[in-house]
């Protein structure tokens, strides 16, 4: 029966039928009705009275029997491996299943669940709360598992067949203390006596701290798209111990071919191993038959680049405790990386003993924190001076950062719209020049915008921004020393793209790795040694038509900008913003290009970058190529003055086939000419294009190299 008066409620439905209740009511001096439930009953010798509903204890109650199977699955399995994974975690108990947490509602070690449903583990299970019947607290798992092994031996010296293990919440007086504190006790109870434990344990959460709990629980449980089975946890284990010799970190790389690539380098030495053709679960592909010739590596960072591959870098010291988890004696684990490659999941199967059934009442994973590569999952594209970090807070071992940015407009309405816009974390938006892209975040990720009006009648937005992204803070600065003197920004043509991955940039890493990239007004212009160096010159000049729409260029040099930057990473960048752009399916995706300033991770200070963004119709991804602080005006000048002088063309003109010279023949020139300086200064050598179809020379691109010479005395 459940008796409801005002705002008191009582469901005394387990006391038995016989045990007297009452209520007593009278009025208090200000003239409310004040309800005393006074209920006494009689259990297991112990009188028991509940005066008021006003104490927790009485709104949170736990007890259970613990089962045989379920003593020997703690005991010799499920707590020695937690208490390698780390020394407290939460046991959350709900309705339905029993849970072992660790770092899920802060740390930056592993995250861990090891998940029962209560008939594993208990008999005659009862819980009750007032949170939906959920209790949750934190606990130390030694403390736990010592008194798990005294009660068992207890248990077993009794020689009793109906001792059982109870388990059970309780408060108690700790000793020299005045104050009630709560335990979680261990009762073994046989037909003459009973010997009780207590492990102590944290307060119990509250409501709000269970539902964010609950909230990192079901994020937890999102499964990689791709699952590769490493069938011998002794054998990866052993090389992971060999492998922590060499360095602290780890590449780590999975492909839907079934490869697992493992990865230790130095700046003395690479080592891997590599386990291939294993078995599958998720998202899989076929093996290209020509990739069977190359290394390892080559073949893993052809699969990424393919878009059928994911690597990250861990820690070897969290990846050698997750592969402790061995102590829990899975039948199988099966690693696999989150989308965006936020963390590494390592998921362990048991089976039903005797069969090769997957025992579903059982479930254990863990979650490795990645180390930050440069990829963004989420980010500001254009961001104001005023922006700054409000505050950060952590969900699981990854930080939510609480970002704070202004944008200033005339009209009410729009901001109405504004905030509908807002509501949802699915599309572009555009406000001025502010531009954010959150299609990655979680859907559950709170995020909102409040506004105000100042005192000039100026609407002053204030964005309150929620963000996850690999355990790390990111925030993008702005061009302040050179924001107003100093901007680039176009769109790559697909001919362009083309002209570049397959064609020039090939052919200019091989010159030199390092190069300067010379911005004008019309032209883009790839140069080498022009301001130094012994090796080879070269200038590959470009129209601004033939790479780009939509060219954006100024500073106050005249329009120009110079910079130095890795012909390699810049091939890298491009090949990957390709395969983004064709992965969209989106016929409006396109490739723009632009110089911004951000902070690099682990520093302080923001450094200049060249950024891809392919954009669709609702995403957005970024990819930064660092490149070498802009050429004061000094410097760009000196360089346009070695640029004329590399154009003079020689006097004598013969065609002649040198060796190192042909690594151009990668940009594909219809014709070559070589030619020595007046005064044997050097050799040019003179690419020709063409217009396709033609015979014409193309004017919009032009491509030569100039070689040093030998001093043969003559000059």
């Amino acid at each position: 029966m459940i008796l409801t008066k005002t705002l008191l409620e009582l469901s005394p439905t387990s006391v038995p039928p016989n045990i007297p209740w009452r209520c007593i009511t009278r009025e208090n001096t200000r003239g409310k009705i004040n309800h005393h439930f006074k209920l006494v009953f009689l259990h297991r010798a112990k009188i028991v009275q509940y005066l008021s509903f006003n104490d927790r204890s009485n709104q949170m109650k736990f007890k259970a029997f613990l089962t045989q199977d379920g003593v020997n699955l703690l005991d010799k399995r499920f707590l020695p491996s937690l208490d390698k994974i780390g020394r407290v975690c939460h046991l959350y108990l709900t309705r339905d299943h029993a849970i072992f947490l660790h770092n899920l509602l802060g740390g930056d070690g592993i995250q861990s669940v090891a998940q029962f449903k209560k008939e594993v583990l208990f008999n005659d299970y009862r819980i009750s709360s007032q949170n939906e019947d959920r209790i949750a607290f934190a606990i130390d798992v030694a403390l736990l598992h010592r008194a798990l092994r005294s009660a068992q031996t207890i248990q077993l010296q009794s020689q009793d067949d109906t001792a059982a293990i109870q388990i059970k919440l309780v408060k108690k007086l700790p000793v020299g203390s005045l104050n009630p504190a709560p335990f979680l006790t261990f009762e073994t109870k046989g037909l003459r006596s009973a010997v009780v434990q207590d492990v102590p344990i944290s307060k119990p959460l509250s409501r709000a701290d269970v539902a964010q709990l609950q909230t990192a629980l079901d994020a937890a449980q999102d499964l990689p798209q791709t699952l590769v089975q490493v069938p011998d946890l002794s054998q990866l284990q052993n090389l992971v111990e060999r492998l922590r010799n060499v360095g602290e970190l780890l590449m780590l790389a999975i492909t839907q071919y079934g490869d697992l690539h493992l990865q230790v380098s130095t700046s003395l030495i690479t080592v891997g191993s590599e386990f291939r053709r294993l078995k599958v679960l998720g998202i899989q592909a076929d093996a290209p038959s020509g990739d069977q010739n190359l290394s390892a590596p080559a073949r893993t960072e052809m699969a990424i680049q393919r878009g059928e591959a994911l690597s990250v870098q861990v820690s070897l010291k969290h990846l050698a405790k997750s592969l402790q988890c061995h102590l829990a004696k899975p039948d199988c684990a099966f690693y696999g990386i989150s989308p965006q490659g936020v963390c590494l999941t390592v998921i362990f199967q048991f089976f039903i003993p005797g069969t090769r059934l997957t025992d579903k009442s059982i479930s254990f994973h863990c979650r490795l924190p990645v180390l930050d590569t440069g990829r963004f999952s989420y980010y500001f594209l254009k961001q104001f001076s005023s922006t700054k970090i409000v505050s950060t807070q952590k969900l699981g071992c990854f930080p939510l950062v609480f970002i704070e940015t202004k944008v200033y407009t005339m009209h009410k309405e729009f901001n109405k719209s504004l905030r509908r816009k807002l509501g949802f974390c699915c599309d572009l938006l555009d406000v001025g020049d502010f531009i954010l892209s959150p299609t990655s975040v979680p859907p559950n990720i709170p995020w909102r915008c409040i506004t105000r009006e100042n005192t000039r009648g100026k609407i002053n937005h204030h964005f309150k921004l929620v963000f996850l992204h690999r355990a790390k803070i990111v925030q993008y600065l702005s061009f302040n020393d050179r924001s107003n003197q100093m901007k680039f920004k176009a769109f790559l043509t697909q001919d362009g793209v083309n002209l570049l991955d397959k064609r020039f940039l090939p052919s200019l890493d091989k010159i030199g790795r390092v190069c300067h990239l010379y911005l004008t007004r019309d032209h883009a212009i790839f140069l080498h040694n022009l301001l130094g160096g012994d090796g080879i010159q070269s200038v590959a000049q470009f129209k601004k038509e033939v790479l780009f729409n939509d060219y954006r260029i100024s500073s106050q040099n005249e329009d120009r900008i110079a910079f130095a930057i890795d012909v390699a990473l810049l091939h890298r960048a491009l090949r990957s913003a390709q395969t983004i752009q064709l992965q969209s399916q989106d016929d409006t995706a396109a490739i723009q290009i632009k110089l911004v300033k951000k902070l690099p991770v682990g520093s302080l200070n923001p450094a200049p970058f060249l950024t891809f963004e392919t954009k669709g119709l609702r995403s957005a991804v970024v990819q930064d190529v660092p490149i070498s602080k802009p050429l004061s005006r000094a410097d760009v000048a000196q360089l346009q003055t070695a640029l004329d002088a590399a154009q003079d063309l020689p006097q004598q003109v013969s065609l002649k086939h040198l060796a190192k010279s042909l690594q151009c023949h990668l940009a594909k020139p219809d014709c070559a000419f070589y030619g020595i300086s007046p005064q044997g200064v050097c050799l040019t050598v003179i690419f020709q294009f063409f217009i396709p179809g033609t015979r014409l020379t193309d004017k919009s691109i032009s491509f030569h190299c100039r070689l040093p010479v030998l001093d043969t005395g003559s000059n």
